[in-house]
């Protein structure tokens, strides 16, 4: 790399991460980002080569509205999205990241006001703090399989979210992790979740999105964060409205698919969350009631 790209590439990374520490909301002022990321560079991309000898993207300078980001580079995968690597890329809409990327850093898309669509991989393993902060235009997300903790601010300031997905592999969702996404009306929290912070979701600063739902199982964090809070809360399995779950409930919806005519909270009875009451969802709360986690 020549000298003049090499400077380039340094400055982009000084002034990517210096712009993200300083738009933070307050008390976030240390990230641990490192500043001093002289990075090679690919086409519009800046990347590192990591301990492991895995790469690393830095840093994109193009001006692509859609993005699909490399999966290796020089016959080395790219394994990981830096900290602030694409924040502020505003005319970027779409961006596709590759199965063979693990972490995605802090700030990472933070501020990619554009963004509409995101194709999170299975591979990903851990999302950093404010990695999709202020992406006001993104609309859905799916957190994947293997992310056990969705990190402070995660989808802060995401106006326009309003469908999330969380997989059972989540154990844990940090203080203000979807705060002031003021579309997102409901969420379903799966029973491995077993801490929530304050005000993680159903909050616009000081004040409840009116009418926020939380969907989630009896006994579970979910349903404690609710009562916290003062949400709505619709117990899963709870067929029959007592606020618990047991085999009156597998009854009940039994009896509703056999067409009897009973008193049945139908929107309880959605386990697997497809928007209808069927045999799937007899089955996912058999299960659960024989101690199966799924």
């Amino acid at each position: 790399m020549s000298l003049k790209k090499r400077i380039l590439s340094c400055a982009c990374a000084l002034a990517l991460t210096a712009g993200f520490a300083a738009s933070l909301p307050q008390g976030f002022d240390r990230l641990g980002v490192s500043l001093d990321v002289c990075a090679e560079t690919y086409g519009d991309y800046a990347y590192r080569v990591l301990d492991d000898g895995t790469l690393e993207i830095t840093g994109y300078t193009g001006d692509d509205t859609s993005v699909t980001i490399f999966s290796e580079i020089g016959g080395k995968k790219v394994t990981s999205i830096g900290d602030s690597a694409f924040s502020y890329c505003s005319s970027l809409t779409s961006v596709t990241i590759p199965d063979s990327v693990k972490n995605i850093g802090d700030g990472a898309f933070y501020n990619c006001i554009g963004l509409t669509s995101v194709s999170i991989p299975g591979s990903v393993e851990s999302t950093g703090l404010a990695a999709f902060y202020g992406c006001t235009s993104l609309t859905s997300v799916t957190i994947p399989d293997g992310v056990k903790n969705i990190s402070v601010w995660e989808f802060g300031m995401c106006f326009n979210l309003s469908s999330v997905t969380i997989p059972d592999s989540v154990t844990s969702i940090d203080i203000f992790a979807f705060q002031n996404c003021s579309s997102l009306k409901e969420i379903t929290i799966p029973s491995s979740v077993t801490s929530i912070g304050e005000r993680a979701f159903g909050w616009i600063v000081d004040e409840k999105i009116d009418g926020f739902k939380i969907y989630c199982y009896p006994g579970t964090a979910g349903e404690q964060y609710a009562i916290d809070n003062g949400f709505d809360c619709v117990l899963l399995g709870d067929a029959n409205k007592d606020g618990k779950q047991n085999m009156k409930d597998l009854v009940l919806i039994q009896r509703h698919l056999n067409g009897w005519v009973v008193d049945i909270n139908l929107a309880a009875c959605d386990l697997t969350g497809d928007n209808k009451v069927n045999m799937k969802d007899y089955v996912a709360l058999q299960r659960r009631l024989n101690g199966w986690n799924s």
